[in-house]
């Protein structure tokens, strides 16, 4: 555990001939490096109770994990990386130097092994080593024979099954406007089950452009619609919470202040074993520029919109950009030029406007027919999709809306249509 931290980055611990291959350990970094190069890295807090293993497996005929080398971070298998050759760093095993910085560090005990460990076996040191072994165990406790099960996962993390016909969709060789299928999805969320739903004949395709090489790619799901081609009915089913708030066009609202969306994206994150730094960026971002403020209690990096729906007017006079200081919004529903939301509702506006896509972390499974068993597809990240024009303010809030539905998403909102706006 890195303690008393006297310079971010100091020397910890290393292991091995410097000059070869060896290990190093700071107040913030565990890193493989040969020579000069670092070939894998990962990244902790300093105060807190680490377990690493680093795990050389040699060149295998046959094996997928044929030279490569494992950073597991407290039980999860986080990083890998291909090395060189591993006389480099067996040569030097056993070099083990502590200290020699102004920063301090508890060792709780170091391992070596004549083989390279599986990572149950490195999870396994993990679990005997905690203080909380019933915890972890409970936590991992997801397979039956061998299979991770659908039925042990949902009561840890949020679930989503896709069911259908889904030969073309996971085929790698299919081109994305190929991948559209009609299924059924559902959601089950072990928080707030006002946030479950499931979705008879919905669609689904391939999605993004840098995931589209993946052994599994990132998808895009409709909660509105099927496959044009296929001709059928679709039907959301929300719970009762979400029932009562009368949305039309078959949306839902995601998170507790999300505006109401029919589409959304499964990312496939294969950077990273947590498979949630992307939204972890992107809340950062959105929490960051909607929060900033100049000298003058200002929100300058708040969007149009969002200057709107939260009461504030932000008049910019900046030549070099073209703007000659006066207010451009604010006019429909009778709202004169300069009036926000509060001039036109006693109610605070209901949604947060997003500059950024929101998300949360599930496990999704898929069933090829209503006969077929579970199959885990992976961790991914359900995401508000970068089109869904309303949940970034991009929709007309000033033309449209009223005092309790700003966005005209109600079905009981009949003032420009009976399927609202």
């Amino acid at each position: 555990m890195p303690e008393k931290v006297s310079n971010d980055g100091d020397t910890l611990i290393t292991i091995g001939d410097t000059s070869k291959g060896y290990i190093k350990i700071t107040t913030n970094e565990a890193a493989v490096y040969s020579g000069t190069s670092k070939i894998v890295h990962t990244n902790y807090k300093a105060n807190e109770r680490i377990k690493l293993a680093f795990i050389f497996n040699p060149v295998t005929a046959g094996s997928v994990d044929s030279n490569l080398v494992f950073i597991v971070n407290n039980g999860i298998l986080e990083r890998a990386a291909q090395y060189g050759t591993a006389a480099s760093y067996l040569s030097s095993y056993g070099n083990i130097k502590i200290g020699d910085s102004e920063s301090g560090v508890r060792v709780y005990n170091i391992r070596g092994y004549d083989k390279a460990l599986s990572y149950d076996e490195a999870l396994s040191n993990y679990t005997y080593d905690s203080d909380n072994k019933a915890v972890v165990i409970n936590r991992n406790d997801i397979f039956t024979s061998s299979i991770i099960d659908y039925t042990k996962v949902k009561n840890k993390i949020d679930t989503v099954v896709i069911s259908g016909n889904l030969d073309a969709l996971l085929a790698q060789e299919t081109l994305k406007d190929d991948s559209t299928t009609t299924v059924n999805i559902k959601r089950e969320c072990i928080t707030d089950a006002s946030k479950s739903f499931e979705v008879i004949n919905g669609m689904i395709r391939k999605h993004g452009q840098s995931t589209l090489n993946y052994p599994i790619t990132s998808l895009k799901i409709w909660l509105n619609k099927g496959k044009e081609e296929d001709n059928v009915t679709t039907t959301l089913t929300l719970s009762d919470v979400q029932r009562a708030e009368g949305l039309n066009k078959n949306r839902y609202i995601m998170k507790t202040g999300a505006i109401p969306a029919n589409k959304f994206v499964l990312q496939a994150n294969y950077a990273d074993s947590s498979g949630v730094h992307n939204g972890g960026l992107l809340r950062l971002i959105q929490n960051t520029w909607y929060n900033a403020t100049d000298d003058r209690g200002r929100h300058i990096l708040r969007t149009a919109p969002q200057l709107f729906a939260t009461g504030e007017i932000l008049v910019h006079d900046d030549d070099e950009l073209h703007e000659d200081g006066t207010w451009k919004e604010g006019t429909g529903v009778g709202v004169a030029t300069g009036k926000t939301w509060t001039d036109i509702s006693s109610r605070p506006f209901p949604y947060v406007i997003r500059n950024a896509p929101d998300s949360f972390p599930c496990a999704v499974f898929y069933k090829n027919g209503p006969d077929d068993g579970y199959h885990f597809l992976g961790q991914y990240v359900f995401m508000d999709d970068k089109k869904s024009d309303y949940t970034y303010g991009e929709r007309s809030i000033y033309h449209y809306g009223t005092d309790n539905d700003p966005f005209v998403l109600r079905t009981e909102n009949t003032k420009n249509g009976p399927n609202g706006k």
